[in-house]
């Protein structure tokens, strides 16, 4: 039963993530809610994952590992290419500072690739 808990959630998450992340700009204006709720929907699905990382972090293993990897390679394909093209000068951070977090997550995926494993207990 818990597995099928799981297996829910997961596609509950991944489809919103999914529409929120392949939504078009100008969809935005169309909607039907403020922006300030797509904003604190988006806020609240990383709270949501930093929550599973984090307690994921007490039992790492395979899925979990590639879960951390997906995860910071998105985030660091989403932020570089807008502060290379100018996009994020609106942002009240530095775009170096966005570029040295998007470098440090995708250090952060390859050493959860490269670190040994665990040994399993049974």
């Amino acid at each position: 039963m818990l597995r099928f808990v799981f297996v829910l959630c997961a596609a509950f998450y991944l489809l919103l993530g999914a529409a929120l992340y392949f939504f078009p700009v100008a969809g935005f204006g169309t909607l039907t809610v403020s922006p300030t709720w797509v904003a604190r929907l988006c806020g609240a699905l990383v709270l949501a994952w930093g929550v599973q990382l984090a307690l994921s972090s007490t039992r790492p293993g395979g899925p979990t590992v590639a879960g951390l990897v997906v995860s910071n390679l998105l985030v660091a394909a989403t932020l570089a290419p807008a502060v290379l093209s100018g996009q994020a000068l609106s942002l009240p951070v530095a775009p170096v500072a966005v570029l040295a977090i998007s470098l440090a997550l995708v250090v952060l995926a390859v050493l959860a690739i490269v670190s040994p494993r665990e040994p399993r207990r049974f």
